[in-house]
């Protein structure tokens, strides 16, 4: 654990804001596309590896009902704290180290319903309140390829035609609940945004009507450049 990390730690009076990325893998267009679902948590005892790794395992869990045994879980990155700030008031990336680079293992569990592309998502909403201005705040998880479960999921909802009804958001409400607080190492572990800032009391996850596409990011083509020499 980074110096800057135990001296958070130390202050009992302020839990450890961590961003932990999921990485995830499917087949794509003849290659293994991977991408990262990234999380923020409220971490107030997780000190070692193995702690780090059951939250990761946890957040897994809820997880991989949604997915079918295509989408495999790679590995997770876990870095903090995000919520420092600067005296202007911008984030303080300089404190921001990386804690834990852990492996994964496992696929998704769903074996029924309709699976949607891997470049479109199901979105996955908390309300966190208003802003000092006003404005209202929204956690947003975008959720790759999954299947689409509930009664008669048609080609439509998956492709973002038809809008989802009840029951086929049933199960992602499911695993927002179980995301919202994760018990690990005798703490509990709240969703967050990167600020900080929590879901109030009672919040409950929602689902948009509709999927959305997402596409994946690339790296742009590498060019190669002819060195000149001067003459």
């Amino acid at each position: 654990m980074s110096p800057l990390v135990a001296a958070v730690r130390l202050d009992w009076r302020q839990a450890l804001i961590v961003a932990v990325h999921m990485k995830h893998s499917v087949l794509f267009h003849g290659s293994q596309e991977e991408w990262d679902t990234v999380y923020h948590y409220s971490t107030p005892t997780i000190t070692t590896d193995a702690g780090w790794l059951d939250l990761a395992n946890a957040i897994k869990a809820a997880e991989q009902p949604l997915y079918g045994a295509d989408v495999t879980f790679k590995q997770v990155r876990i870095h903090g704290p995000t919520d420092h700030v600067n005296a202007d008031g911008t984030k303080n990336k300089a404190d921001d180290q990386m804690i834990a680079v852990l492996d994964l293992s496992g696929a998704g569990t769903s074996t029924s319903g309709q699976t949607i592309p891997p470049e479109m998502a199901v979105v996955l909403e908390w309300y966190l309140g208003r802003s000092n201005k006003g404005y209202k705040q929204i956690l947003k998880k975008f959720f790759h390829g999954v299947t689409i479960g509930g009664t008669s999921p048609t080609t439509g909802m998956a492709f973002g035609r038809d809008a989802l009804l009840a029951d086929n958001k049933t199960k992602f409400i499911t695993a927002g609940n179980n995301l919202k607080t994760i018990s690990i190492s005798a703490g509990s572990n709240n969703i967050v945004n990167s600020w900080g800032k929590g879901l109030p009391t009672g919040t409950a996850p929602t689902v948009k009507d509709y999927v959305v596409t997402r596409q994946f990011r690339r790296r742009g083509k590498y060019v190669r450049k002819t060195p000149t020499y001067p003459g």
